[in-house]
């Protein structure tokens, strides 16, 4: 089954691909055929009392000069919209393997 996951990260253009942990559990989740989002933190804000930010939906290439390319761009409302997304948290091994010898969980939901 496929899942949007929402990764909120520093801007991807400045990142080191070949040290950044975060791309490569984006990568992992990629090859389980998941749609990644990407938010700066920056873009998040309140709107009506109501959390709000601008994604993107991305795509990721591995080890090429030109490693992600941006799809589309929404700005939406994050808690109306909770239930349409997966968590990945890197500091609990079950949720995703790097190398993909593990099923990505979505905290044990």
């Amino acid at each position: 089954m496929s899942k949007k996951i929402l990764v909120i990260m520093d801007p991807i253009e400045s990142i080191n691909i070949k040290k950044d942990t975060t791309y490569q559990l984006m990568l992992s989740a990629q090859a389980y055929g998941h749609e990644l989002y990407y938010m700066v933190p920056g873009s998040l804000s309140i709107n009506s009392c109501e959390p709000v930010g601008s994604i993107s939906r991305i795509k990721l290439h591995k080890e090429k000069k030109i490693f992600y390319e941006k799809l589309e761009a929404n700005k939406i409302a994050l808690a109306t919209n909770i239930n349409d997304w997966s968590a990945l948290d890197p500091f609990n091994e079950d949720s995703l393997s790097v190398d993909g010898t593990e099923e990505i969980t979505n905290g044990g939901k």
